[in-house]
């Protein structure tokens, strides 16, 4: 290709490593060669790169080529599509101080004005828990859209805010931006953590009513906030009616029976699960455990070990309480609990 001239060919090489970085057979150290090797790259070929690693399973080599683009070409300007995807690596792997110096470079040429470079910068914010500066980048924007309202929303659901993230939610309905089934979880969670089942319901029936379509983080959402807030009943309803439970789902139904004390329900359902995490096992253990069935409870912990389930801290914790219950005549399996304790400290 460079014998014949057409690595010269501006078009021919952006595309070649366009297709390198984002295609699906993309080889990104082909790409890197490529790119490199030019006099002058423009900033087509730069973005494609940077987006083809933030996209592959090393996303940190985005910030590597963005830094390379600065040093080595400083002819080539970055424009609006260079962000997004670096501000989405800083998001994903919580590179803070990376975040916010590149942050500094939106700020400097101008970019934050840009839809998406904008929303990915509100995301970043709340992911770095900086909910206040999230706030005021969203409160002086005039580019906002119904995904930056959620990332908000979300963020302060996520930090226990749930009041504010009602208020928002209010000041959202005002401005006339129609909610989604993200804007839904985000209301729904809230209403968890309030207990507040009157305006829980009322969200149940705005998706209803709006024809939102119950998908399973919002049926999950649904379900939780419905068992926090007492309504077991409604609970199982909406579980019944899923056409896909994942292991969230079930986790959430395994935690809510033994909550009500229905701890065989929460056996059995623990059974039937294809894939289960650590969760469950812990929801029943302490189940048993606050129904006075600690026999039960380290019956359950020895299950679980023989399974190949790892415990973690909450485990230790709830098999100690077992001990305890049962006294002396289990004082040797408590010092063993004791001692693989240990290995969470």
């Amino acid at each position: 290709m460079t014998i014949n001239g057409l690595m010269s060919d501006w078009f021919f090489s952006s595309r070649l490593i366009a297709f390198c970085a984002l295609s699906e057979h993309k080889n990104l150290d082909h790409c890197f060669k490529i790119l490199y090797s030019l006099q002058n790259p423009n900033i087509f070929s730069w973005n494609v790169t940077i987006r083809g690693c933030a996209e592959s399973e090393n996303p940190i080599e985005a910030v590597f080529v963005y830094k390379r683009m600065l040093r080595d070409n400083g002819c080539t300007r970055p424009d609006n599509y260079t962000y997004p995807s670096l501000i989405k690596v800083c998001s994903f792997l919580m590179l803070k101080y990376l975040g916010f110096e590149i942050l500094g470079h939106v700020l400097k040429l101008g970019f934050d004005a840009d839809m998406y470079v904008h929303n990915g910068v509100i995301h970043f914010l709340v992911l770095s828990g900086e909910l206040e500066f999230a706030a005021k980048v969203f409160d002086e924007s005039c580019v906002r859209d119904l995904v930056s309202w959620n990332s908000l929303i979300n963020g302060y659901v996520r930090s226990g805010r749930a009041k504010e993230a009602i208020g928002l939610y209010r000041k959202m309905q005002e401005e006339r931006v129609e909610p989604d089934q993200v804007t839904m979880i985000g209301m729904v969670s809230s209403c968890a953590q309030l207990g507040n089942l009157k305006l829980g319901r009322y969200f149940h029936k705005y998706i209803e009513d709006h024809g939102l379509n119950l998908t399973v983080p919002l049926s999950n959402a649904l379900m939780d906030m419905y068992i926090k807030c007492g309504s077991l009943e409604r609970a199982q309803r909406i579980f019944d009616n899923m056409e896909k439970k994942t292991i969230v789902s079930c986790t959430t139904m395994i935690v809510g029976y033994t909550r009500f004390g229905l701890l065989d329900a929460a056996r059995k359902l623990l059974d039937e699960m294809p894939e289960k995490d650590v969760v469950p096992w812990n929801a029943i253990i302490g189940g048993y455990i606050q129904a006075k069935r600690s026999k039960e409870a380290l019956a359950l912990f020895h299950e679980m070990q023989d399974g190949g389930m790892d415990p973690d801290e909450v485990t230790m914790v709830h098999c100690l309480s077992a001990c305890s219950q049962l006294g002396p005549s289990i004082s040797e399996f408590g010092f063993i609990i004791i001692s693989k304790s240990t290995d969470f400290i």
